[in-house]
């Protein structure tokens, strides 16, 4: 009689486990909980665009759009309060194309499209 009362006592055990551990009982209990346009927010964040004006630098008309932040070497490292960490940096288009020199240097024409977005490195 003991053996048969320790033997449905284990089969409980098991049945409640997976009924609790049991992976589609999780899915529907921790999908109802996300947002993924909480991401793509973030990653639209992560890009500022602006046009160039005749003869002002690219990090100039920067700073005039949003709060930026340079190390002591004048890399930034934060634009509107986004820092880039660990392997990311904020990279820097002209015309879709990668720059080629710092923003300070670059001087902007009338119709540029000037990017910045967080990258990998």
């Amino acid at each position: 009689m003991k053996k048969i009362t320790a033997i449905i006592g284990i089969l409980v055990l098991i049945a409640v486990g997976m009924y609790v551990f049991h992976p589609v009982s999780n899915i529907s209990q921790n999908t109802s909980s996300v947002h993924p346009t909480i991401a793509s927010t973030h990653k639209q964040n992560e890009t500022v665009t602006y046009k160039g004006q005749d003869g002002k630098d690219a990090l100039t008309l920067l700073k005039q759009k949003t709060p930026v932040e340079q190390n002591k070497s004048g890399l930034v490292v934060s634009i509107n309060g986004i820092k880039s960490t660990g392997h990311n940096y904020w990279a820097f288009y002209v015309n879709g194309k990668y720059a080629q020199v710092g923003p300070a240097q670059y001087r902007t024409k009338n119709g540029d499209v000037i990017v910045w977005k967080v990258e990998k490195y």
